[in-house]
C-alpha cells in the first residue's frame, strides 16, 4: 500500500469535512465537488480496484458522501450537476450484489426522484419512486420480526404519499388515490384504525384532499374530520403546515357542499396559522387558493384580486408551482368576468390556455378552466353572437373534468352554465342534453354525500322539472 496515497486521502478528507461542515456554501461548492471526486480516485488507488469493489463498508460511505453532496450541489450549482453525482453513487451501490436491495439505495432512489420533480423530468422521477418502493417491498418481505418490518413499512408509506402527491399534482387522480390508500393501509397495518402519528395524519389528509376532487364527499368528510380531532386546537412550528392544509382543505370542502359559513371559518383558522407560523409555500399558496375562492363566493372582488396578486408573487418568488399559478390566473378570470370586464377575461382565459398547455399539455384541468373563462367572455363581447362557440368551449371543459378526477364540482358548473345559456339564447336541446348530465352526476353525489341527502334531492326535483320544462318549449318550437 502507498503511504504517501494514504497520507493525501487523510489531507483531502480533512479539507472536504470542512467545506461539508460549512453548509457547503455557494463559493465553496466549486472546491468541494471535485474534492470529492478525488477523494474517491484516491481510495481506488489506495486499495486497488478489485479490493475496493468488494469494500462494502467503504462503498456505503462513499455513496453516502456522494448523496449529500449532490443535494448540496443541486441547491448551489445546478440540479443536473446533482444529478449525476446522485446517479454515480447509485451506480456504486449496484455494482456490489449484497447492496443493491438495501435502505442506503431505497433512500437514494427517492431522494432521485424528489430531484428528477424539482428538473420537471416527471417519467425517471415515476422510475425512482417504483425503484424505492421495489426495494422496500423485498426489505419488508425479508424482515424477520415485527419491529424491522414496521420500519420498512412506514418507510414504503412515506415514499408511497410523495409518489401520489406526484401523480396529484400532474392531474393523475386515481393513481393518486390507489397510491396513497396503499400507504394509509400500510400506516393501519402499524397503528389500527386510529389516526395518530404526523405522517399518518397527512396521508389522510392528502385522500381527503382528493376526494373533494372526485366528489366522494363524505369520504372526504370522514378523513379530514379525523385529521381535525388528532390535531386539536394545538399548532406549533413543526405541524403548523399540516394543520393549515387540513384546515384549508375542510375550507373547500364546506364550499363545494354550499356551508360558506363554514368554510370562511375553516379557511380563516387557516390563514391564522399562515400569519403566525413560517409555513411550507405549497401550503401557504393553497390556502391563498382557497382564501380566494371563499372571496369570490362572498363577492369581495377587490380583495380577491388582492390575494391573487400575493398568490402570483409568491409563485414567481420560487419560480415554480405552476399548478397554483395557473389557477391563481383561472380566478383572475372569473373576477374579471363578475366585474363585466369581458375583454380583460377574454385576455386573462387566452392566456391561461396558453400557458397551461406549455406546462401540462392537452387535457387538464387548468385547460378545462381556460375554456370555461373563454365560453362565458366569448358570450359577452359577442353580444350573444358566439353562443355555439360558448357552448362548444363548456362542453369542452366539461368532458376534461368528467375524464380526470372526475372533478365533479367544476364538471357540474359547466353544465349549470350550459342550461342557463341554452335557455337564454335558444339553444334548448344543448339545455336539456346538460339536464340529463346534470341529474346523473347529482345522483352519484347524493350515493356519495349521505349527511346532505336532503338537499340533494330537493336539487334533483328541481332538475327533473327542468327537464319537463325544457322538453315543452323544444315541442312547441317543432
Amino acid at each position: 500500500m502507498d503511504t504517501s496515497l494514504v497520507f493525501k486521502l487523510k489531507e483531502q478528507e480533512q479539507k472536504f469535512i470542512q467545506i461539508y461542515n460549512s453548509d457547503f456554501l455557494m463559493q465553496r461548492a466549486s472546491e468541494g465537488y471535485p474534492l470529492i471526486k478525488e477523494i474517491i480516485e484516491l481510495k481506488k488507488q489506495i486499495y486497488n480496484t478489485e479490493m475496493y469493489t468488494n469494500w462494502v463498508e467503504d462503498k456505503l460511505i462513499m455513496a453516502s458522501i456522494l448523496e449529500r453532496v449532490s443535494v448540496k450541489i443541486s441547491t448551489f450549482v445546478g440540479l443536473d450537476e446533482g444529478l449525476k453525482t446522485l446517479q454515480e453513487a447509485i451506480d456504486l451501490m449496484n455494482k456490489d450484489e449484497s447492496l443493491k436491495n438495501c435502505e442506503e439505495l431505497s433512500k437514494m432512489y427517492k431522494l432521485q426522484a424528489g430531484l428528477f420533480e424539482k428538473n420537471q423530468n416527471f417519467e425517471k422521477a415515476f422510475t425512482a419512486y417504483e425503484n424505492a418502493s421495489n426495494i422496500l417491498n423485498k426489505l419488508i418481505q425479508e424482515s424477520t420480526d415485527q419491529k424491522t418490518q414496521h420500519y420498512f413499512a412506514k418507510m414504503q408509506a412515506a415514499t408511497y404519499r410523495q409518489f401520489g402527491i406526484l401523480c396529484q399534482n400532474l392531474q393523475f387522480y386515481k393513481e393518486a388515490e390507489t397510491l396513497l390508500t396503499v400507504a394509509f393501509n400500510l400506516w393501519k397495518n402499524i397503528e389500527g384504525k386510529e389516526i395518530k402519528s404526523l405522517e399518518y395524519v397527512s396521508i389522510a389528509k392528502q385522500i381527503g384532499e382528493l376526494s373533494i376532487e372526485s366528489g366522494k364527499y363524505d369520504q372526504a368528510f370522514q378523513y379530514l374530520n379525523a385529521c381535525e380531532q388528532v390535531i386539536g386546537g394545538k399548532t406549533d412550528q413543526i405541524s403548523a403546515s399540516l394543520h393549515c392544509s387540513i384546515f384549508a382543505n375542510l375550507g373547500k370542502f364546506y364550499y363545494v357542499i354550499h356551508n360558506y359559513n363554514k368554510s370562511f371559518e375553516y379557511t380563516k383558522k387557516a390563514e391564522e396559522i399562515m400569519n403566525q407560523y413560517q409555513i411550507q409555500p405549497t401550503d401557504k399558496l393553497q390556502i391563498l387558493e382557497q382564501k380566494v375562492t371563499v372571496q369570490y363566493m362572498m363577492k369581495q372582488h377587490n380583495e380577491g384580486l388582492q390575494t391573487i396578486e400575493e398568490g402570483i408573487k409568491l409563485c414567481e418568488q420560487y419560480n415554480k408551482f405552476e399548478f397554483f399559478y395557473l389557477k391563481f390566473l383561472f380566478f383572475q378570470g372569473l373576477i374579471n368576468q363578475t366585474q363585466q370586464n369581458y375583454q380583460k377575461a377574454l385576455e386573462t382565459g387566452e392566456k391561461l390556455l396558453k400557458d397551461a398547455q406549455k406546462v401540462y399539455g392537452d387535457e387538464n384541468e387548468h385547460i378545462a378552466d381556460a375554456y370555461r373563462i373563454i365560453a362565458h367572455a366569448q358570450l359577452q363581447t359577442s353580444e350573444g353572437k358566439q353562443i355555439d362557440e360558448c357552448l362548444a368551449n363548456l362542453k369542452k371543459a366539461g368532458n376534461i373534468y368528467a375524464q380526470i378526477g372526475p372533478k365533479v364540482t367544476d364538471y357540474m358548473y359547466c353544465l349549470e352554465d350550459t342550461i342557463r345559456y341554452g335557455q337564454d339564447y335558444d339553444k334548448l336541446q344543448a339545455a336539456r342534453d346538460a339536464c340529463v348530465d346534470l341529474k346523473v352526476i347529482r345522483k352519484q353525489i347524493m350515493e356519495n354525500l349521505k349527511q346532505n341527502e336532503e338537499r340533494i334531492n330537493e336539487e334533483l326535483e328541481l332538475v327533473d322539472q327542468k327537464i319537463k320544462e325544457l322538453d315543452g318549449k323544444i315541442a312547441q318550437k317543432k
